[in-house]
């Protein structure tokens, strides 16, 4: 089945942002009544979940996701299909012959968050900033030294930031290789540089040269963290990296292109 919507140019040296704020919403109603849009798997999914938000942020993903994607091929959203690879990363049924386009999605209390990209592998990570919560001192224990020693030189309020950006970039980072769980996430490490974007420190196999990855940790919330990485081979791998474009929308209802 095809569909008509406009579709958005997606050049190979473009990683494209979409990203919904769950409280925007004020007629989970009428997307409920999209439910059909989903896959049967998907919904089986959805009426596990124990909450009602976690329902309905469940529900944004994967319908955002779906409008998405269409926006770059004449699929329709209840037609698009997926697979998860050996290591649990998603991926395009390869029969739909959208092969170039990759994904990862992220949600978390208040956010959903997709990247998409052609060609280029893509992982994105997004969490909510519990400032009042001491968690973190705790998952520190999966740090690096580089990060830790990074962190105890920040005043509380920084660090509590710093902290998350670390955390969002280690399961993007993982999430873009496929890796999952099978690495320790103190096996590597992040330092940012004068120009204010993160580079990645590891002796891991998979990161043959550290500058192949680019990161980036955008902003998308006031009370959210959020990361996406790449591995990009294009050009001077030193000097150059892909343009990160943002949109910010609420679907079946709206969609706008904003200017990170």
């Amino acid at each position: 089945m095809t569909h008509s919507m406009h579709q958005i140019p997606l050049p190979s040296d473009e990683i494209h942002l979409w990203f919904t704020e769950v409280t925007d919403i004020s007629d989970f109603v009428f997307l409920s009544e999209h439910l059909n849009v989903l896959s049967t798997q998907e919904r089986h999914r959805y009426f596990r979940l124990a909450t009602a938000s976690k329902r309905a942020e469940f529900l944004v993903a994967h319908l955002l996701l779906r409008y998405a994607l269409t926006s770059y091929a004449p699929i329709a959203p209840q037609s698009w299909r997926f697979f998860s690879t050996s290591n649990g990363k998603p991926e395009i049924n390869h029969a739909l012959d959208c092969a170039h386009l990759r994904f990862n999605l992220s949600h978390t209390d208040g956010l959903v968050a997709i990247c998409i990209a052609n060609q280029l592998p893509v992982g994105i990570d997004a969490e909510y900033i519990n400032r009042s919560s001491e968690s973190h001192k705790l998952v520190c224990s999966q740090f690096s030294n580089l990060e830790i020693s990074a962190l105890n030189l920040l005043k509380a309020d920084k660090r509590i930031i710093r902290f998350y950006q670390y955390w969002t970039l280690k399961e993007a980072f993982l999430k873009a290789t496929g890796l999952g769980l099978t690495s320790k996430l103190s096996d590597f490490g992040f330092e940012f540089g004068e120009d204010g974007f993160p580079k990645i420190v590891t002796n891991m196999p998979i990161v043959d040269e550290g500058a192949h990855w680019k990161f980036f940790t955008p902003q998308l919330t006031s009370t959210h963290a959020t990361a996406v990485a790449t591995y990009w081979n294009k050009g001077d791998r030193m000097t150059q990296r892909p343009k990160l474009r943002f949109w910010k929308s609420v679907p079946l209802i709206s969609k706008e292109e904003v200017h990170g």
